[in-house]
This record gives structure tokens, C-alpha cells and sequence, in this order.
């Protein structure tokens, strides 16, 4: 009997020592960039959206939406998070000149829960008040236990799109 109530014991810490090592990195994922006018001429009066999505390209969260009246002018926004109502809330007012926007993602999918590791994208959407655009880029990266950062080349109007995953420590626990 104690050869098999010891490889009870191993198995049950080994089921153990799985699940802790498959649970999902928590962390925080910064991300930055700068919206300008491109050669198209656009004026300054414009809004913004910020998403992530998973790598089959499901909507997982809203990091920031800009613009109090003109938001409905964000189509791939919408079209992603399924928002023809509206946002569910509104991080800013319509952008009145170019610049530096910062949004963050705690990690976690709707009810709060850590979204598992994998492959990511986040997707900025930018248009201007006469209805011009919209212009959408995107970043990969990976979330995990590892640390990441991630550049893009500027594009059209959005220049230094920067993002840092920074898992939380695992020290304590």
C-alpha cells in the first residue's frame, strides 16, 4: 500500500505544479503613440480608439476610446467590439490637436479574469471630425511571463506606436 499512497502524493503534487505553471501571466501592457497629420491634409479634430485582440482576431478588451460626440465615426472599433450602441465608456473628449496618446491594459478579458497567454494584437483606429479615414494600424505581441517590448515604423498619422508587457513578479506567491 505505501508504494501507491506515495505516487498518490507525487501525482497530486505534479497535477499541482502544472496548473501553477499554466496559469496565466498577470501583468500590465503600456502602450503609447503619436497621431499626426499625414500628407492627406487632415485637420487636428480628430478621435481615437485602442483595443487588444487575440491572434484568431476575437475582440478581448477596450483600453481607451477619445471622443465624446464623433465616436461612431471608429468603424473597425465597432465592428470589433460589436459596439453599435456606443461605447461602454469614454476615456476622453474628441482630440483637439496631434500628439502623444497613452492607453494601458491590466491584462484581464470581461469579469476581470487574466486572459491567457498567447499572441495578441493591439489595434489603434484614428479618424478626423469631417469623417475622413479611418486609419487602423496594429502591434503583435506575446503575453506571458516574459517581459516584451515592441516598436512599429511610423505609419500615415501614427508615428513611435511603442508597447511594453510587463508580467507582474511571481516573487511571494
Amino acid at each position: 500500500m505505501k508504494p501507491l499512497r506515495w505516487m498518490g502524493v507525487t501525482a497530486a503534487w505534479l497535477a499541482a505544479s502544472a496548473t501553477f505553471a499554466s496559469s496565466p501571466a498577470e501583468g500590465t501592457l503600456e502602450v503609447s503613440a503619436i497621431i499626426r497629420g499625414d500628407s492627406t491634409g487632415f485637420g487636428p479634430r480628430h478621435v481615437v480608439a485602442v483595443w487588444v485582440e487575440d491572434a484568431n482576431g476575437r475582440f478581448v478588451r477596450t483600453l481607451a476610446v477619445e471622443g465624446r460626440k464623433q465616436w461612431r465615426r471608429l468603424e473597425a472599433w465597432r465592428a470589433a467590439a460589436g459596439r453599435a450602441a456606443g461605447p461602454d465608456a469614454v476615456t476622453g473628449a474628441t482630440r483637439t490637436d496631434w500628439g502623444r496618446f497613452s492607453a494601458s491594459w491590466d491584462g484581464t478579458i470581461e469579469g476581470g479574469r487574466t486572459a491567457p497567454d498567447g499572441e495578441y494584437r493591439v489595434r489603434i483606429e484614428t479618424t478626423w471630425w469631417n469623417g475622413a479615414g479611418p486609419r487602423v494600424d496594429d502591434l503583435k505581441f506575446t503575453k506571458g511571463p516574459t517581459p516584451q517590448q515592441a516598436t512599429r515604423p511610423d505609419v500615415g498619422p501614427f508615428r513611435e506606436i511603442r508597447l511594453d508587457w510587463t508580467p507582474a513578479s511571481r516573487a511571494g506567491r
